[in-house]
């Protein structure tokens, strides 16, 4: 499955329903935008740690924004509010797989 607009409300759902799910998104829309340091293990990254009023904040922006990295950064900030895991690997060059899980 692919973010994009087919697959992205497939995606929400599972996160909504707290359902491991994985998918692959271009690279350009994610923080490994720029570089060549794609994983080639499953690697979880971390959130910044952030305070409630940055994290609305943070919410409001990316909620203006409506571009597909935006989209993305918002759905895995909502994984990680929900205690749930986020990790990546390399799928290809331009390509990275993300799973969700709790």
């Amino acid at each position: 499955m692919k973010f994009d607009s087919k697959g992205y409300p497939n995606i929400k759902q599972a996160v909504l329903d707290k359902q491991d799910i994985q998918f692959e998104i271009d690279k350009n829309h994610t923080h490994f935008e720029g570089g060549n340091n794609l994983p080639g293990n499953w690697t979880e990254y971390p959130p910044a740690y952030l305070s409630e009023d940055d994290i609305k904040l943070l919410f409001a922006h990316l909620a203006l924004d409506g571009s597909t990295r935006a989209t993305f950064f918002t759905i895995e900030q909502s994984v990680w509010l929900s205690d749930g895991k986020v990790e990546y690997k390399k799928f290809d060059d331009d390509t990275v797989t993300v799973k969700f899980s709790w």
